[in-house]
């Protein structure tokens, strides 16, 4: 008996100290695509100028719970998209970053992926691109599925 009361005990206070820490967090940002996020988000001219460049809808997807809970999305097959929105500066210093996002991806792709960029401020947003540092990507190729990450410290990958 007494170790069965241990054990809510400890569960207990994991469940306070949990608590604790999503109190005492903070979101820097978050989007939800509603009204006005057009205003927020700038579009690059990235592959414009070689015609290679795709656009974004806001749709809730083909397959949703919520025809209300909408995302943006890629309108066509074999293009390249960027799109950008800047967040408040902060810091990380002593604290634990933790960067989330949901990706859908409503066709098989052969080779290709949903990439994330957490960027510095001093970042053109009309130019953002491929080439840009620092990225995060769920990414497919020829059926695998694997995560990518690729950080660039002091101008070298």
């Amino acid at each position: 008996m007494a170790e069965n009361s241990s054990t809510e005990l400890n569960k207990f206070v994991f469940f306070c100290l949990l608590l604790i820490q999503v109190a005492v967090s903070e979101i820097i940002f978050e989007e939800r695509f509603e009204d006005g996020w057009r205003s927020r988000w700038v579009k690059s001219d990235w592959k414009s100028s070689e015609g290679k460049a795709g656009s974004f809808k806001h749709t809730a997807g083909q397959w949703h719970g919520d025809p209300d809970d909408k995302g943006i999305q890629t309108s066509s097959d074999a293009k390249h998209f960027a799109i950008s929105a800047k967040i408040p500066e902060f810091t990380n210093k002593n604290r634990t970053l933790v960067l989330q996002y949901s990706v859908k991806f409503e066709q098989e792709i052969e080779c290709g992926g949903g990439y994330i960029k957490l960027l510095s401020g001093f970042v053109n947003q009309k130019k953002f691109g491929g080439d840009t540092p620092y990225m995060y990507v769920p990414y497919s190729m020829f059926s695998t599925l694997f995560l990518l990450l690729g950080l660039y410290q002091m101008n070298e990958w």
